[in-house]
């Protein structure tokens, strides 16, 4: 089952963008991407309160990104390869604004040349 189509998952809280929600079920998995975490261990990771804690923990077992072991949890493939999903969308998010960034100090540097600013006096 997708994310997107799960509408448990988006229902968390209606305050929050969709950005958020993923991000915060991205730090639950994180969480229990070392072997054999508690629960306490994950819910002190995520830094929200308990009721969504619980409420992302349920919908990563209950979607089979995470496995429950005797009250340990632990990463399955599925939620292994959403972390990796999910980082490689942060790296290429990251790349993307640098080169915005890169682009609109272009722009900055082409328009304070003195040529263009005559120009621009002379249609004034």
């Amino acid at each position: 089952m997708n994310l997107h189509k799960n509408k448990k998952f988006f229902s968390i809280n209606i305050y929050m963008t969709k950005r958020e929600r993923i991000q915060m079920f991205f730090d639950v998995l994180k969480a229990a991407e070392k072997k054999n975490v508690g629960r306490t261990k994950i819910y002190y990771n995520l830094g929200t309160t308990y009721y969504y804690f619980k409420h992302l923990l349920n919908i990563a077992v209950e979607n089979g990104y995470i496995s429950v072991d005797d009250k340990k949890y632990n990463l399955t493939e599925r939620g292994t390869q959403f972390l990796k999903d999910w980082r490689e969308y942060e790296l290429v998010k990251k790349q993307a604004e640098s080169f915005v960034d890169e682009a609109e100090n272009l722009r900055k540097r082409i328009e304070e040349r003195p040529e263009l600013e005559a120009l621009q006096k002379s249609f004034s």
